[in-house]
């Protein structure tokens, strides 16, 4: 995920570490959605306006091993191109998971004919186990299709899946209830996976009040 900045996709890693740059007397706002900007230094966007004397100076970034502050947003990308997350999976003999061309979410299928009634509700397996890299969590989705095509939509909403469900018998399943009678074979696409960073950890702070004004509760926001 990032920001378009000048013909490029900057990686939000470099907006967080560019609020503490060192050069950020160089710098300029990006637009950063629902009106907010962030930071972004001038020494990624158009390193050449960068006088000598500054490279003399110590860079402080915890980012500092992966990528360095005066190479173009373009160097940086190449490098991290070059490396994809290792995920380990037991595929208990199904395909591995592809993505869509151009997408970025991997194609998950059923690993076994299925047969349901209207109404009947039944988790699929979808044949495969992973283990998840520490500080990150994989969500699964229906595949848009899925509804229309095969009769069945995720009750669940969305799977959620951390680092604890990680054996070689943790099959990921689709958990499905029949919009009709269905038939659906082996190997068919019906859902979609991405792993992404794990939320922060959150420490909360019990309070009598919170002092906000209450806005009205579920529906609050009008009927329409």
């Amino acid at each position: 995920m990032g920001k378009h900045v000048k013909g490029y996709v900057v990686p939000e890693e470099i907006l967080e570490c560019c609020a503490e740059c060192p050069f950020r007397s160089k710098s300029e706002e990006i637009p950063a959605g629902r009106g907010v900007y962030k930071k972004i230094c001038r020494c990624l966007l158009a390193p050449e306006e960068i006088e000598d004397p500054w490279r003399d100076l110590e860079w402080t970034c915890d980012h500092k091993e992966e990528w360095c502050p005066l190479k173009t947003v373009e160097e940086y990308l190449q490098s991290k191109g070059e490396k994809a997350m290792k995920v380990r999976i037991n595929t208990h003999g199904n395909p591995v998971p592809e993505k869509a061309e151009g997408g970025d979410w991997y194609d998950l299928r059923t690993s076994e004919d299925v047969s349901l009634k209207e109404g009947e509700l039944k988790i699929i397996p979808l044949g495969i186990s992973i283990e998840i890299p520490k500080g990150y969590t994989a969500y699964i989705l229906p595949r848009s299709s899925t509804p229309k095509k095969f009769g069945i939509q995720m009750v669940n909403s969305m799977g959620v899946i951390d680092q604890s469900y990680g054996g070689d018998n943790d099959i990921l399943g689709f958990v499905a209830k029949a919009l009709r009678d269905t038939t659906i074979e082996k190997g068919t696409r019906v859902a979609q996976l991405a792993i992404y960073k794990s939320p922060e950890t959150l420490e909360f702070e019990s309070v009598e009040r919170l002092g906000n004004a209450d806005r009205g509760g579920f529906g609050s926001t009008g009927t329409k």
